[in-house]
């Protein structure tokens, strides 16, 4: 493996962890991604919260292998499958949580096989046919930053959305597509932290302006 290749390896194992299996390094780092902040009701319960994470999980995986023609009808029995996992075992889990879930994940394959055809990685061929040729379809993830950007913060906080606010709120990104909020995500990302006092992107940017 040349030097360039395991930088682009080191990179990838930073944020992803264990690359050998992308579809499981997507699922695993959109949990993080969801569940941070938003998913309790677990205590010290390990087993429990371990053990439905697998088990969505699992049901992830299986999906992701039969995305069907109609994306949308596909996703929300995704999600509702997400939500049943948790739900059955008491646990308080959203639509607005499954939708981040999801979300992230198809992002994050969508990203991979990017990546993945520019540098002729084999790893590309585990991406499911339909996250590559119809990405259009993908969903938007929906989160604090990108109801902030596009005036939608009747609908935050998203980890508490329904099935129909997650719905309605869809409906104002007419025209805006998983690449325009891969183009977009990182700016406003930014600019909120920036404009929070408690950041340290804060402090750096009034740091600039002395």
């Amino acid at each position: 493996m040349d030097s360039t290749t395991q930088a682009y390896e080191f990179i990838l194992y930073c944020y992803f962890g264990d690359m050998a299996n992308p579809i499981e390094a997507a699922i695993d780092r959109a949990y993080i991604d969801m569940a941070s902040h938003t998913l309790r009701g677990f205590g010290k319960d390990y087993h429990i919260k371990w053990k439905l994470r697998f088990m969505a999980s699992e049901k992830i995986k299986e999906m992701l292998k039969n995305i069907s023609e109609d994306y949308d009808d596909w996703h929300r029995e995704t999600c509702k499958m997400i939500q049943k996992i948790y739900n059955d075992k008491g646990i308080d889990f959203s639509y607005g949580q499954a939708q981040k879930w999801i979300n992230m994940t198809t992002k994050y394959l969508y990203v991979f096989s990017l990546i993945f055809a520019d540098r002729e990685d084999e790893r590309l061929f585990v991406i499911p046919e339909a996250i590559i040729k119809h990405h259009e379809k993908l969903h938007i993830p929906i989160d604090n930053y990108i109801l902030s950007e596009l005036q939608l913060d009747k609908f935050s906080p998203w980890s508490k959305m329904d099935e129909d606010m997650y719905n309605e709120c869809r409906n104002n990104f007419v025209g805006k597509d998983i690449d325009w909020e891969l183009e977009n995500w990182n700016t406003v990302s930014n600019a909120k932290k920036v404009n929070d006092i408690a950041s340290y992107a804060r402090y750096k940017h009034e740091e600039a302006k002395k």
